[in-house]
């Protein structure tokens, strides 16, 4: 029998025979096809998801030490303006106050883990243990320097917490970079350590009094103490940034005379009732036993019989001016070298030109004072 001799109902079943014999073809292709596809996409999972975590991890990483080096620069910033060391449990807190954070945001790293605050237990700063109290500045004589005055924080981007490292603070202050504590049972990467040496804040400041009277000074805004008269000394370490203010006494008590901010090792001497730089003992008769400006003041003071400055109204105040606009000229033309000066022979150079008119007009000055 032909096909075009078959009744309707034959058809039928032969077509719904063969769309379901297509639609099985198509099944299987798309689960052999869909196999595929998962295959292909775990492979480039296993490449490509651990380079994700690890750009990740890097990430948290870089903000980590970033945010720690931000944390110490805070609390050095802070001990100079407040002139107070925190104790151990203090630190956050003043870290926070300075940065302007929560005290979370200071303990806590963006993972949620603990940081841990570190003081070394072998730190003096005067007799003072930071692991139990504050270092606060006094006007206090200390003759010794700062002592291992270090501070530590650690910070982890990983488990496990940082209370498991049980190192010694000098072991985990001397982990070089990239390595770990020996306690420390996470990888070296998740880690990272900030330290402080917070004994480089300090600067030394030596008095010493040789009149018969005391010799006053305070620091900041601190009562006034006194340098006992006739060889009192005092040596103290004072933060960077301190201001010591020295007073000369007077007839009725005391008259600020110096203020120095302490940027540098200082020393002074007082004598003749007043506050030098200079700590020569020799005749109070002699030069060196007064600064410049010591000088400067007396010549500025002193006075005589008569009109005092006969000869185109010359004066004292004149002169030193004059004489540091000499000082300034000479200085700037001796960081170049003394340039205009060859093989003996002067040249026209600016700088030397400018020293060598300061030099004529300061002699022209000076003459006309004495004559």
């Amino acid at each position: 029998m032909s096909v075009m001799s078959r009744t309707s109902s034959e058809k039928a079943v032969l077509l719904q025979r063969a769309n379901s014999r297509q639609l099985q073809d198509a099944r299987a292709f798309t689960v052999i096809e869909l196999t595929g596809v998962l295959a292909i996409i775990a492979l480039l999972a296993a490449a490509v998801i651990p380079n994700i975590i690890r750009r990740i991890d890097r990430a948290a990483w870089q903000r980590e030490t970033s945010d720690l080096s931000a944390m110490a620069d805070g609390l050095v910033k802070s001990v100079l303006i407040e002139k107070r060391i925190p104790a151990t449990n203090q630190l956050p807190a003043a870290i926070a106050t300075y940065r302007n954070l929560s005290l979370n945001q200071v303990t806590t790293t963006p993972r949620g883990f603990q940081r841990a605050f570190l003081v070394d237990p072998n730190a003096s700063i005067n007799g003072n243990d930071l692991r139990s109290s504050p270092f606060v500045q006094t006007n206090g004589v200390w003759a010794n320097p700062p002592a291992n005055a270090r501070v530590m924080i650690l910070g982890s981007i990983a488990k496990p917490a940082l209370s498991t490292i049980t190192d010694s603070f000098n072991d985990i202050w001397n982990t070089p970079e990239g390595g770990k504590p020996a306690s420390w049972t996470g990888q070296a990467d998740d880690l990272r350590i900030q330290r402080l040496e917070l004994g480089k804040s300090f600067y030394k400041l030596y008095l010493l009094n040789l009149d018969p009277t005391n010799g006053y000074y305070t620091f900041e805004t601190n009562a006034l103490s006194s340098v006992p008269l006739a060889g009192g000394q005092l040596t103290a370490y004072v933060l960077a940034g301190t201001s010591v203010n020295l007073y000369r006494g007077t007839t009725n008590g005391t008259t600020l005379q110096l203020r120095v901010i302490m940027n540098s090792d200082q020393s002074f001497v007082y004598l003749n009732n007043r506050w030098t730089r200079d700590l020569s003992s020799n005749d109070p008769g002699t030069l060196a036993d007064g600064s410049f400006g010591d000088w400067v003041d007396q010549f500025l003071n002193c006075g005589g019989p008569g009109p005092p400055y006969p000869d185109s109204w010359a004066s004292p105040q004149a002169v030193v001016d004059q004489f540091y606009t000499y000082l300034w000229a000479y200085s700037v033309w001796a960081e170049k070298d003394f340039e205009g000066i060859i093989g003996g022979t002067t040249v026209q150079n600016p700088l030397y030109r400018v020293a060598y008119d300061a030099e004529v007009s300061l002699n022209e000055f000076s003459n006309n004072l004495i004559h």
